[in-house]
């Protein structure tokens, strides 16, 4: 249990915890090993757990082509998992794989508020897509809390808004022009 503490306690969400609400987390940690090619969570799939990668490494697969590779420390299903939605990607073992799956934890924490869930691109579930200022040595954005104001991130702040095109018009062409005139 003491490992997992460890871990856990270094890793966001769960760096902003006090140690109870540590303890209350490392009391309901599931660990589930996984081969290669193994299939950990199947897409539509509706999650009642969040998954942390302790060792090995899982890809997110959207349609049939990996669009993310996970390591260790990566938290995934969060998003789906507080929000009650199915999974819209499959999550399959690249490589022999250890994860920690911990049930919803606003069930049992004292202060839930003190997880530090990142903001996530809704198409891969990744992290790191608003916040940070630059490149980590991984080569990916640094989690970043996101803000209780609702104030954007860096990079969020730099982002043009979603837009919206009719399903016929040419990516391109669309590109130039505002949803009204397509």
């Amino acid at each position: 249990m003491k490992e997992f503490a460890d871990f856990l306690s270094g890793q966001p969400p769960f760096d902003a915890l006090d140690e109870d609400d540590l303890a209350r987390l490392v009391a309901h940690v599931e660990v589930e090993y996984f081969a290669a090619g193994a299939t950990v969570v199947a897409e539509g799939e509706r999650l009642t757990y969040l998954w942390v990668v302790r060792t090995g490494a899982l890809e997110v697969v959207d349609r049939g082509r990996v669009v993310d590779l996970l390591g260790r420390g990566d938290t995934f299903g969060h998003v789906w998992l507080l929000a009650g939605l199915p999974l819209p990607v499959r999550v399959r073992a690249h490589e022999e794989s250890l994860c920690l799956r911990i049930p919803d934890p606003r069930t049992f924490l004292v202060r839930p508020d003190r997880l530090r869930f990142a903001a996530v691109d809704p198409a891969s579930g990744r992290q790191r897509v608003t916040g940070g200022d630059g490149l980590g040595e991984t080569g990916r954005w640094p989690a970043a809390p996101v803000r209780s104001s609702g104030a954007p991130g860096r990079i969020a702040s730099a982002m043009s808004p979603n837009a919206s095109v009719r399903p016929d018009c040419r990516a391109r062409w669309c590109g130039r022009r505002p949803a009204s005139a397509s």
